[in-house]
């Protein structure tokens, strides 16, 4: 999650930013909000879809390696 914050995100300066992005994924996943419908509260949209897309994406890539959030 750091490495995210840090490539798509650095620019924020936002107390929490790590964990409060990793609430709001797991907002998204569990409650199967679709990505267009949904708006970040830290940090603008465009952004928090950017890094949901990269996580997912590393996810599916690393499945067998990681746990979930």
């Amino acid at each position: 999650m750091r490495e995210l914050v840090n490539h798509y995100a650095r620019d924020l300066e936002e107390e929490d930013l790590e964990e409060n992005l990793a609430r709001e994924i797991s907002t998204v996943k569990n409650n199967q909000i679709p990505l267009e419908h949904y708006y970040s509260a830290c940090m603008p949209e465009e952004k928090f879809r950017e890094i949901y897309e990269a996580y997912e994406k590393w996810r599916k890539e690393n499945k067998n390696s990681i746990s979930t959030i």
